[in-house]
């Protein structure tokens, strides 16, 4: 995959973490509204992004929904390619971890989930629900050196 192919996924994953990103800081200033504590207050976010569900986050990128679950710390994005014919599989499932990855790391709009040390689950899927691949950030993964 050449640099330019590399830049559009990055930018494809920063837009949807943008989406979530700008719901986690309008509640996150609303938190009486939730029970007081993070689970709480990532309730009410997701909440809000699955009624925003299934939103575009570029040309052939679908956000399906997401999830938080408090016990596990886990938040999980559900994800349609709904074009496979602009899209190399085998370059798509090699590349995605290093740029997601990547993108949590530096990403200052995702902090929050660094800061709780949540675990970030990323489901790919074809328009048929055929999984593509799935990607799987730890705190490991993220945490500073």
């Amino acid at each position: 995959c050449n640099f330019a192919e590399r830049q559009k996924q990055k930018i494809q994953e920063d837009v949807a973490e943008k989406i979530i990103a700008q719901q986690l800081e309008k509640h996150k200033q609303n938190l009486e509204k939730g029970d007081g504590t993070i689970e709480g207050q990532m309730k009410i976010t997701f909440d809000a992004i699955n009624k925003q569900c299934p939103v575009m986050v570029d040309e052939i990128t679908r956000l399906d929904s997401c999830t938080y679950e408090a016990d596990t710390k886990k938040t999980q994005y559900f994800y349609t390619i709904t074009d496979l014919s602009t899209v190399d599989l085998k370059t798509f499932k090699s590349q995605m971890e290093d740029i997601l990855k990547e993108n949590v790391k530096t990403n200052k709009d995702v902090a929050v989930f660094r800061m709780y040390k949540t675990t970030i689950v990323y489901h790919y899927a074809d328009s048929k629900g055929k999984e593509i691949t799935t990607v799987t950030i730890t705190p490991d993964d993220y945490k500073e050196s």
